[in-house]
C-alpha cells in the first residue's frame, strides 16, 4: 500500500524517508515517526539523539546506556527527486542544504490568487479547503470529507480515516470488530498547517511567513495509505476474540453448574 520511498537504516531498524512531510517513518510501523524538525540541523547533516529501545528520539525517560547519536543526511541528499517534487524545482536548482530550501514565489503567488491545493486520497483527488476544514472531491462538490478533531492523532500531526478503496468513501469500523475488513486502508492526512499553511495562517490570524518557514506550501500532496494490518486493529481484534472466548467459557460453566443443581441429579 505504501508509496515507494527511499529507506534509511537506523541501528538495524529500517525507516522510510518521507520528505513531503519531513519525517522518517518506521517500515511496517507507520505510527512510529521521527520528524526532521525535532533533529538538530548541523548544516551538512542532522544530529539525531536516538533511543534504541523506543526507536525514536530520546526523552527524559530514556536510558543513556541505550541511546546513541546518529548523523542523518540532509533531505536534499536522501531524496533529491522527492525534494524537487515538493518544491517544484528541477534537480539543478536544489540548494546544497535543507536550510536553504524556500517556497518558490511563483507557487505562493498562485495560492494568494485563490488557487486551491489538492491532495490525492489513494485514487481520487480532493481540493483542500481549510476555511471550512474539509476536503472536497475534484469534480464533485457534494463529496466532502470533514477534517474532524476527534480523528486527529494525539500529537496533532495527522488525521486518521478508514477508506474503502472500492467505493472511494470514508468508513467507520466498529470497536466490536473480530476480523479485518477487505478493501479498506487507513489514511494518514496531514494537519491543516501541512495541507495549506497560507489558509491556516489566515484562519488563525497568523503571519503566513511564520508557517511557511516550517510547513512549506505544496500544491499537490498525497495522503499516506497503510494496510489495516499495520494499524491498532489487530490488537483490538485479538482483545475482542479473547473476550468472546471468555464469555463462552463463562456461559458453559454457568450451564454445567445449573444442571448440577437440578433436583434428582
Amino acid at each position: 500500500m505504501e508509496k515507494k520511498l527511499p529507506e534509511i537504516t537506523l541501528d538495524a531498524t529500517v525507516f522510510y524517508v518521507d520528505v513531503a512531510f519531513a519525517e522518517l517513518r518506521e517500515k511496517g510501523v507507520p505510527q512510529n515517526l521521527i520528524r526532521f524538525f525535532d533533529m538538530l540541523d548541523m548544516g551538512s547533516h542532522y544530529m539525531l539523539h536516538y533511543d534504541r529501545d523506543r526507536k525514536n528520539i530520546v526523552t527524559s525517560f530514556s536510558s543513556s546506556a541505550h541511546s546513541l547519536k546518529l548523523k542523518i543526511p540532509q533531505m536534499v541528499d536522501l531524496d533529491p527527486v522527492g525534494v524537487g517534487m515538493k518544491y517544484g524545482l528541477p534537480l539543478s536548482r536544489l540548494p546544497p542544504k535543507d536550510m536553504l530550501l524556500k517556497c518558490p514565489q511563483e507557487l505562493l503567488a498562485k495560492r494568494l490568487q485563490n488557487e486551491l491545493p489538492i491532495i490525492k486520497l489513494v485514487n481520487e483527488n480532493y481540493h483542500i479547503i481549510v476555511n471550512t476544514m474539509e476536503l472536497r472531491a475534484v469534480g464533485n462538490i457534494r463529496k466532502v470529507i470533514k477534517l474532524e478533531r476527534k480523528k486527529m492523532t494525539p500529537d496533532g500531526l495527522k488525521y486518521l480515516y478508514y477508506y474503502h478503496t472500492g467505493t472511494k468513501k470514508v468508513v467507520d469500523i466498529p470497536d466490536t470488530i473480530t476480523e479485518l475488513p477487505k478493501q479498506i486502508v487507513q489514511l494518514a492526512i496531514p494537519n491543516e498547517a501541512w495541507l495549506d499553511p497560507v489558509a491556516t495562517a489566515k484562519r488563525y490570524s497568523t503571519d503566513p511567513m511564520l508557517l511557511l518557514d516550517v510547513y512549506h506550501f505544496q500544491f499537490h500532496l498525497e495522503a499516506r495509505a497503510f494496510p489495516l494490518s499495520q494499524t491498532e486493529l489487530p490488537k483490538i481484534i485479538e482483545r475482542n476474540l479473547a473476550q468472546g472466548n471468555q464469555l463462552k467459557e463463562n456461559r458453559m460453566e454457568h450451564r454445567i453448574t445449573k444442571k448440577k443443581l437440578r433436583p434428582g441429579l
